[in-house]
């Protein structure tokens, strides 16, 4: 890793909303990232079309036992003209394997036109640029190219983990406090087979082929994504999986103003949009207070006033302080509910 560059990556959260505007703001459009809380075939149904799986889990190391259990049934393939047509970059920083499963995810989904311009999946000039430039380069050099990229960095930036910790901390306590190693690997369709995405391996992982009868692909995924889970003790909990599917909004609008929706469908379209627009305008909330700490100033601030302890003016300044901050905090959750 080169801690040069990693120095202007920031820590960022495993949340689907974070995801979602983090495409958006890099380009991405027709696409969003959600939760998925199970892996059986009901729920994976009501996200549908689901074009890629973003599975994050506790790093604990290679053993032979996790290797032969996580790759059973996977080959990874080194040689680029053997995986051609498959992009897949390497993470060449820490705190960037987030950002990098997800592009390494949604630079497999191919471009489609939707039945309207907001349904339209496509990646956007950055992504577009990046891919074309990108063409012919090995897994390493698409790593940098990826981390060179100043759009993509702020954007990642934009949506870092606020911690109070941060702040003039001592080189002694910093080993103390990072948090336990987590992981971000892609599972995407191309090309009839299944293939994961890990920027950490030399080459994809190639699942075998997928039949596009029944479940398509997900079966298939699911299995790899079970096999990964079984390398963990019994009811361990340190993993978490997201999907990137076609944005939701856009098409239940169009079915609900589309005479030729079946009626008895309308109430279950309702209810669904109405989740759908909660979970936009909590994110809308959500990522505008990520993007404006104010923990830094406060921990500041704290600082100050603890010398001023019992002192009148302290005591003064402290409530000048708290109601400016109350005003700013509402101002900026008002703005980003917007």
């Amino acid at each position: 890793m080169n801690d040069e560059m990693e120095a202007g990556w920031s820590l960022t959260e495993s949340d689907p909303l974070v995801f979602t505007q983090l495409l958006q703001d890099i380009g991405v459009t027709g696409l969003q990232v959600d939760d998925v809380y199970s892996l059986d075939a009901g729920t994976l149904a009501a996200l549908q079309p689901i074009h890629a799986l973003i599975f994050l889990f506790k790093w604990v190391g290679s053993t032979p036992q996790s290797e032969a259990l996580a790759q059973k049934g996977g080959v990874e393939v080194t040689d680029p003209d053997d995986h051609f047509g498959i992009y897949f970059a390497n993470q060449v920083i820490n705190n960037s394997c987030g950002t990098l499963a997800a592009l390494n995810a949604v630079m497999n989904i191919p471009p489609q036109q939707g039945p309207s311009p907001e349904e339209t999946i496509s990646l956007g000039d950055e992504l577009q640029n990046l891919k074309e430039f990108g063409a012919g380069m090995d897994a390493m050099d698409l790593g940098y190219l990826i981390t060179n990229s100043d759009k993509i960095r702020q954007v990642h930036n934009s949506f870092s983990v606020s911690s109070p910790f941060a702040i003039s901390q001592h080189p002694s306590l910093q080993s103390q406090n990072k948090e336990d190693p987590y992981h971000f690997v892609a599972y995407v369709p191309a090309q009839g087979c299944l293939w994961e995405l890990d920027g950490l391996r030399r080459g994809p992982i190639r699942h075998g082929e997928v039949s596009d009868k029944g479940e398509g692909w997900i079966a298939a995924a699911r299995e790899a994504v079970e096999r990964r889970i079984a390398t963990y003790g019994e009811g361990s909990l340190m993993f978490n999986l997201l999907c990137v599917r076609s944005a939701a909004i856009p098409r239940l609008r169009r079915l609900l103003t589309d005479p030729t929706t079946p009626t008895a469908l309308i109430p279950d379209l309702q209810a669904q949009l109405a989740a759908e627009e909660e979970k936009v305008r909590r994110g809308k909330l959500e990522n505008g207070v990520r993007r404006n700490n104010l923990i830094p100033l406060m921990v500041e601030l704290t600082k100050m006033l603890a010398g001023q302890k019992g002192n009148e003016e302290g005591k003064s300044v402290l409530q000048e302080v708290t109601e400016k901050a109350r005003v700013i905090g509402q101002q900026k959750m008002n703005r980003a509910a917007e």
